[in-house]
């Protein structure tokens, strides 16, 4: 429940302008999305990577659950 409490946290309040990107990028490319979005895509992962491994927002997702 930990990792996707992290997940949720961090697409929902830490990543906001990656998503919003990468849903854009989504929506205006249809079924060539796969190609076009690879870099939205990249920074999105990168993102949520970098919260994943952050000890710290780990603790205050630990502490809220």
């Amino acid at each position: 429940m930990i990792p996707k409490k992290m997940r949720d946290k961090a697409r929902d309040e830490k990543c906001v302008k990656e998503v919003e990107e990468f849903t854009e990028c989504c929506k205006n490319s249809n079924i060539l999305m796969v190609v076009k979005c690879r870099d939205q895509n990249k920074n999105l992962k990168a993102c949520l990577t970098k919260w994943y491994n952050d000890e710290g927002f780990k603790e205050i997702c630990k502490n809220e659950y």
